[in-house]
């Protein structure tokens, strides 16, 4: 193996954690996380009896209309990461995104995660510990096209739907709602990608119509990743919410898989104040290796192991159900 491939193989999971699982994705159910706690406006109930199809669309279309910008402080713990991650998050709808967090507030090391309407990136920062910091970049419709995406197959709106904040197109493909044996609402969705199809299902709370979980399928039916979300912040001036938790696991079951928790807090929506040459354009910084990933030739996946799904359910709690394709595992 050589020292490229080493250094990508190190960063790997840093990567997925941060990104993916994305959209989607428990490590901390029951935990208390790393700051205490603020108190929360809670969501009003929407509905009353479970929800024809349209009528939970058009709430949850309107609700993330009403998010067009978030700004918020971040914390992320990652599973092989000794050190938690700390910083902020900016969302711009549609397409900007801005997360950057590093160990204790040290900004040579962590991460600067982003992305604009043309391409996203990711810099992970090792401040000569252990590995080399390296850039990793894509424009948005070479990346779609590429290689790596059947592999890696990114996608930055994933942050902003773990974020609850999902739309419904007059144009998908959608099934349900349909009511899962814990009471929540199931909708599975398919998409046409350069990659083939792509299937997600999401799950959402029966009276306040908030997404609390989605799964994502690559074009092969393999789970990609999923992601809890935990509790929401309810903004009664905009009729808006956003969740202060959220749980992400990319491919589990296999030598890759990855775990990470991030927590927001001093949430503000709209009347975002920001340079936009800084704060969505992509870092240069000096002497950092760069990758291009539409560019880079990658290993196949590793499949899922068969043990995947009774060890995602060992590991997970007694009272709620996972998304996997074909059947729910009780936690």
């Amino acid at each position: 193996m050589n020292r490229q491939t080493k250094r990508y193989s190190s960063f790997r999971r840093l990567i997925w954690a941060l990104l993916v699982s994305t959209g989607w994705l428990s490590l901390t159910t029951g935990c208390k996380l790393f700051a205490p706690r603020e108190k929360l406006t809670p969501v009003p109930a929407v509905f009353t009896s479970s929800p024809q199809v349209g009528d939970l669309f058009t709430t949850v279309n309107r609700r993330t209309q009403n998010v067009r910008q978030l700004q918020a402080e971040a914390t992320v713990g990652i599973s092989g990461v000794p050190a938690k991650l700390s910083g902020s998050l900016l969302v711009e709808r549609p397409d900007r995104l801005r997360l950057k967090v590093s160990p204790l507030g040290m900004d040579s090391l962590g991460a600067d995660i982003g992305s604009n309407e043309q391409q996203f990136w990711v810099w992970v920062k090792s401040g000569g510990v252990m590995a080399d910091s390296v850039l990793m970049f894509a424009n948005r419709q070479e990346y779609a096209q590429s290689q790596v995406a059947t592999v890696m197959p990114l996608e930055p709106r994933w942050i902003t739907d773990a974020l609850g904040l999902v739309t419904f197109e007059s144009s998908g493909q959608y099934q349900g709602p349909v009511t899962r044996p814990d009471g929540r609402l199931e909708i599975n969705a398919q998409e046409a990608t350069p990659r083939g199809i792509q299937a997600s299902t999401m799950v959402f709370d029966p009276k306040t119509g908030l997404l609390k979980q989605k799964a994502l399928y690559d074009s092969q039916g393999q789970l990609i990743g999923y992601c809890d979300i935990g509790e929401y912040q309810y903004f009664p001036e905009a009729d808006a919410a956003i969740p202060t938790t959220m749980t992400l696991h990319f491919r589990p079951g296999t030598e890759i898989a990855s775990t990470a928790t991030i927590q927001l807090s001093n949430i503000r929506i709209n009347g975002l104040y920001v340079d936009a040459n800084t704060a969505w354009s992509m870092p240069n910084p000096v002497g950092i290796q760069r990758v291009d990933l539409s560019r880079t030739p990658v290993t196949p996946m590793p499949t899922q192991a068969a043990t995947a799904e009774k060890q995602v359910a060992h590991n997970a709690s007694e009272d709620s159900y996972l998304p996997f394709r074909g059947k729910w595992l009780t936690r």
